[in-house]
């Protein structure tokens, strides 16, 4: 995993590439840059052969890309802002949405930080309701990828990203199977993490 755009702009010129992660004999995915309040440059990523077999990694640095703190691997099941940029409330709070993906089963998750992401509160996990009867989908990746033969078979919703919607409402948008239903869910939430579902629609919820 090299920085991003493969290299660093001083002034008008760009810097060479430089590597910032390379997790030994397996890829790295959904690597994510965001800046807390605190100035601090994390970056967030996730390693492992399949989905359902990541774990999560970070490292930051405090002056714009220069230097970094080494690796930190995270506890199984936390994950961090990977994917899509975490939302940066104006008080300092991070508010991140991750997924799991297992057998046959995803769900979404929305996780919190309150000291600029050194630590993180796992709220979830937020699901909508699935329909028994809807016939699900054929996989078309080939059967030697994990899980792909189950596809058809598989519930619930993964990916997600979270905006504000003004005052103490965020809202969630995920990726659904076709046992749920269309693809964008938008969910409302507050502040204090108080989720809900209510339909394949939308989720309310309140601070």
């Amino acid at each position: 995993m090299w920085r991003s755009g493969g290299a660093r702009r001083v002034g008008s010129q760009w810097t060479p590439p430089v590597e910032l992660v390379r997790e030994p004999d397996t890829p790295s995915w959904n690597p994510v840059l965001f800046h807390a309040n605190d100035g601090r440059l994390w970056l967030y990523y996730q390693f492992g052969p399949s989905a359902s077999t990541w774990t999560a990694g970070r490292r930051y640095n405090s002056d714009e890309g220069l230097t970094w703190w080494p690796v930190e691997h995270l506890p199984a099941s936390l994950v961090g802002p990977v994917r899509a940029k975490p939302l940066i409330l104006a008080d300092g709070t991070i508010v991140s949405g991750t997924s799991v993906e297992t057998y046959r089963s995803w769900a979404v998750w929305i996780e919190r930080s309150s000291d600029n992401g050194a630590t993180w509160k796992k709220i979830g996990p937020i699901t909508v309701p699935v329909d028994p009867e809807a016939p699900g989908v054929k996989s078309e990746i080939p059967v030697q990828v994990p899980g792909s033969a189950d596809w058809k078979n598989t519930v619930g919703i993964i990916q997600p990203s979270v905006v504000s919607m003004g005052g103490k409402k965020l809202r969630l948008y995920a990726r659904s199977t076709a046992k749920v239903g269309e693809g964008g869910q938008g969910m409302r939430g507050g502040f204090l993490g108080c989720w809900a579902h209510v339909d394949a629609g939308s989720a309310a919820g309140s601070a």
